[in-house]
């Protein structure tokens, strides 16, 4: 009897060895799967985590791109305005010391000996055949009124004329000629 209750404990015994290994092996195996569904899905978020800040780097160096650009046209655009205002003052000062000859020259090419001639109220000049009326609202232009048509002769009509091509042309010569759409 003492050799039965030893065989059976020893058979017992194996047999609680063998459910232990056999759940240490279901356990191991379902440990390895979980860890690498964990690891995989670690993987995934760290790769996404990674695209999202790259992306988010990539953005702000762009958007500071993008400023530093605006800063800098903003100050081209400053100069070409401070170089527009230089050539509009030596536009009027040639205008106002060379008023009569431009008048008169005008005059030449219109066959019209009706026209009123307006011009700044200190300007002296007299032509003959023509009336000439001095008016004080005018300063840096004059006018010449017709029949048939007017003529503003002033540095806002060449501008409106010629303004674009101008501030083209002074951008060129600021900036060696590397501009474009100014």
């Amino acid at each position: 009897m003492e050799n039965l209750i030893k065989k059976l404990m020893e058979e017992a015994e194996e047999k609680r060895k063998k459910i232990i290994d056999e759940a240490q092996s279901v356990l191991n195996s379902e440990w390895e799967k979980k860890k690498f569904l964990i690891e995989k899905e670690y993987e995934e978020k760290l790769k996404k985590m990674k695209e999202t800040i790259d992306k988010e780097i990539e953005n702000e160096i762009i958007n500071f791109k993008i400023e530093k650009n605006k800063e800098i046209l903003s100050f081209k655009n400053q100069l070409i305005d401070k170089c527009e205002e230089k050539i509009k003052n030596k536009f009027n000062e040639y205008l106002n010391k060379n008023i009569g000859e431009i008048i008169f020259q005008i005059l030449q090419t219109i066959n019209d000996k009706k026209v009123k001639i307006l011009v700044p109220e200190n300007v002296n000049l007299k032509i003959d055949g023509y009336e000439v009326i001095k008016e004080k609202h005018l300063e840096d232009k004059f006018l010449i009124e017709g029949e048939n048509s007017d003529i503003e002769f002033s540095w806002e009509n060449i501008k409106k004329t010629i303004g674009q091509e101008l501030r083209k042309e002074v951008a060129e010569k600021l900036f060696n000629g590397k501009e474009k759409g100014i």
